[in-house]
């Protein structure tokens, strides 16, 4: 899938909304950086990246459509810190499990972490395939 794919597509099924035309501006600016520079963004980036001053409602609705729909051109992920400020990278499985349940097995003592949500910070990153068909365009 590529720009102008994704472009389209936005275009086409979120048209003139606050969402979509956030989205389109991200997609801008997610497919002008280098395919390094989006491998880790973080939410404070989004929010620079849209020249926004906070997290706002149409921001993470935006972020939804860039990251749940068929248009979707970024992957979710977290990083877990412990109590004893190790990070840890989650799987893909683990960190939904956070999102959907609130329940996170630490990912080496292998026990059940109180209150996970509170202790993962997320993170967003190109898609391979998207990264991958962006370098032959």
């Amino acid at each position: 899938m590529d720009r102008s794919e994704v472009t389209a597509g936005i275009k086409e099924y979120w048209g003139q909304t606050p969402a979509g035309d956030l989205s389109l501006l991200l997609v801008d600016r997610i497919f002008s950086m280098r395919p390094e520079a989006a491998a880790s963004l973080s939410y404070r980036n989004l929010i620079d990246l849209a020249e926004l001053d906070a997290l706002s409602t149409e921001l993470l609705a935006a972020v939804n459509i860039l990251t749940t729909s068929e248009f979707a051109i970024l992957d979710a992920g977290g990083f877990f810190v412990d109590s004893d400020d190790e990070s840890y990278e989650l799987t893909s499985e683990d960190f939904d499990r956070v999102v959907r349940e609130n329940v996170l097995v630490h990912p080496i003592i292998g026990e059940l972490v109180e209150d996970p949500a509170a202790k993962v910070s997320p993170f967003f990153s190109l898609k391979e395939e998207v990264r991958d068909g962006s370098k032959s365009s």
